[in-house]
């Protein structure tokens, strides 16, 4: 009697745990087993097969490589590389310049000229020094930017990296000196002003009279621009600032300016004298204004041409600084006036040229100014 209630209990038991596994396998087949114990329970219901699961695509942004197999560093570096430079521009001979450069400095010990002999030609040091690469920037508008932008990046990642360096120079202060000098090589050679023969060729010859009236125009300018400033919206301290700029390049002393005859012939009391090394600016921009746009006019009138021309030139640039080296402004400041020299300086040219156009013409067609047609006839012309 127990031992059919016994069995009658594991039968009912067997039932119910068969009833609860068909549930399961109709809900999600994929939770099916193939158990060898219970061959007869499973047998009307199917279990999931490899092929399956073969026809199933898979984003390749989820593929991962396989034991055997290496993965491409120059992808992931691509990914998060910020060198603006397209390709190496370090070269061993740069770096056996600027061993050259310290050992010619008798500021040096003779142990330093020693130890940075060795130097000449590692190659285990020229590596670590691969980060002088990542300071340039492309060239873009102006060369100067790009330089100074190129010698902040200098300040930044030199400390990054000092610490490979020291296992090759010691002490500290001459390692930074030999990677200062190393980078004004660089920088040298990576944004030198390519010069075509034909602009090479290209001459302007300022007459005597001409720099007197560029000297009488560079007082006008400084004059506008000092204006133009007092209605910036700034704060007091940026317009202090830009006022002392233009302070700088003012000669206060008319006996030491080049600018005296004309500009005291016409002076009333207001007009200001420029400083003689200022006046060597003038000229410099009025020979690219001239070899831009020459006469006859072979092209259209375009500030950004005539700027860009300026900016890049690195003689003009270097004489405006060297003008106004005194004041403490940063360079944002002096670009900002820089700019807009050349605007007004542009304007003026010009508006000159504009004017001999149009005397020019009035004597060629024997036409008034006053006439109502020259507008007329001279969209006529330009047509």
């Amino acid at each position: 009697m127990q031992l059919s209630s016994f069995h009658s209990i594991e039968e009912s038991f067997f039932l119910l745990a068969r009833v609860l596994i068909g549930k399961i396998v109709n809900k999600s087949r994929t939770m099916a087993t193939c158990s060898n114990d219970v061959p007869e329970l499973l047998v009307d219901y199917e279990s999931p097969i490899w092929e399956d699961f073969e026809n199933i695509e898979i984003d390749s942004m989820f593929d991962l490589p396989e034991n055997d197999e290496q993965v491409d560093d120059s992808k992931v570096e691509s990914s998060t590389k910020t060198n603006p430079a397209a390709f190496c521009k370090l070269s061993m001979e740069m770096q056996r310049k600027a061993c050259t450069k310290i050992m010619e400095d008798k500021c040096f010990p003779e142990s330093s000229h020693l130890l940075v002999a060795t130097l000449q030609d590692n190659l285990l040091l020229h590596e670590k020094l691969r980060f002088l690469d990542s300071c340039l920037v492309p060239k873009g508008r102006s060369l100067q930017v790009a330089k100074d932008k190129a010698w902040s990046n200098f300040n930044n990642l030199y400390t990054l990296n000092a610490i490979h360096i020291y296992t090759f120079i010691q002490p500290q202060g001459l390692a930074f000196i030999f990677c200062l000098k190393l980078f004004e090589i660089l920088v040298e050679n990576y944004y030198c002003e390519p010069q075509t023969k034909k602009e090479g060729q290209k001459s302007v010859e300022i007459k005597y009279q001409d720099k007197d009236i560029l000297d009488y125009i560079g007082g006008c300018i400084l004059f506008k621009i000092k204006n133009q400033v007092g209605r910036l919206n700034e704060t007091d301290v940026k317009k202090h600032i830009k006022l002392n700029i233009i302070n700088v390049l003012v000669e206060n002393d008319s006996e030491k300016s080049e600018s005296c005859s004309l500009t005291n012939v016409l002076n009333r009391g207001s007009l200001i004298h420029i400083r003689s090394d200022l006046s060597t600016f003038f000229v410099k921009i009025e020979s690219i204004f001239r070899i831009i746009f020459p006469n006859p006019v072979e092209s259209f009138f375009s500030l950004e041409s005539f700027i860009k021309r300026c900016l890049d030139t690195n003689d003009i640039v270097k004489c405006f600084f060297d003008s106004c080296n005194h004041s403490l402004a940063e360079h944002s400041e002096k670009m900002f006036i820089l700019k807009l020299i050349l605007k007004l300086f542009f304007k003026i040219r010009v508006h000159r040229k504009c004017k001999l156009f149009l005397e020019k013409y009035r004597k060629q067609k024997q036409i008034s100014s006053k006439e109502k047609g020259l507008r007329k006839k001279l969209k006529q012309v330009k047509k």
